[in-house]
């Protein structure tokens, strides 16, 4: 049995966040893999808040490191690209927060169809 292959695809290099997010939110998103990183996401928010009311920044580091497994596995498993070319960690975790705010706010589907259109993403 042929194991499915992860996409060969190469990382393009970004110099501000804002091109970064564009590029993120242009890629096809599977329900499933959405609700991985919604899970991510409220799992580094509530780990945060617990660590700041419990004084110990361990747990907030333990939640980030669930966070982005979690986040790599909706990449590799769920979507089938290969979640190890992830180069821009810190940002990732930013827009998924980013895209979580303009979800609440009604306006993600906007920002998508901005990001599709955005072909100069790099300069």
């Amino acid at each position: 049995m042929e194991t499915p292959h992860l996409q060969a695809e190469a990382e393009p290099q970004f110099k501000r966040y804002i091109h970064f997010f564009d590029h993120y939110l242009s890629h096809p998103r599977q329900p499933l893999s959405r609700l991985m990183h919604y899970a991510a996401i409220a799992i580094s928010a509530t780990t945060l808040l617990v660590a700041i009311w419990d004084g110990n920044p361990l747990l907030f580091l333990a939640g980030l490191i669930v966070s982005y497994a979690l986040a790599w596995l909706a990449h590799t498993v769920v979507e089938k690209h290969d979640g190890s070319k992830l180069i821009y960690p810190l940002w990732a975790l930013i827009a998924d927060f980013h895209i979580v705010l303009l979800t609440m706010i009604g306006q993600i589907d906007v920002r998508r169809r901005v990001a599709r259109h955005d072909h100069d993403y790099r300069a």
